[in-house]
């Protein structure tokens, strides 16, 4: 769908992940001339960085509830905007709860 309708338009957007050799050959795959973002969900910082090199990040990585509570920490702590694909509603509720008060202030 990305590849149909979004990468061909006018729009800036890299890709992100922890193996830049299989992101590398995505992007070639792809024809994409993108930047490659590497980053770990087991490594705060290389989130924090990829967040800092971005205003948006969009992520298909699930569960959710299992492995997107880091990087919407690295989005807060950056201010970084983020969109995924869940449907794991007791993980929003978590992450409402954890930062409804601090991102309304």
């Amino acid at each position: 769908y990305f590849q149909k309708r979004v990468a061909k338009k006018n729009l800036r957007f890299g890709i992100a992940g922890r193996n830049k050799a299989k992101l590398d050959s995505l992007c070639k795959k792809l024809k994409w001339d993108v930047p490659v973002l590497v980053a770990s969900l087991r490594d705060e910082e290389s989130l924090k960085e990829m967040c800092l090199q971005t205003k948006v990040i969009i992520s298909t990585v699930g569960p959710f509830l299992r492995f997107g509570t880091p990087l919407v920490d690295a989005c807060v702590n950056t201010n970084t905007d983020y969109v995924d694909i869940t449907g794991e509603t007791p993980w929003v509720r978590k992450l409402i709860s954890a930062y409804h008060e601090r991102l309304s202030a």
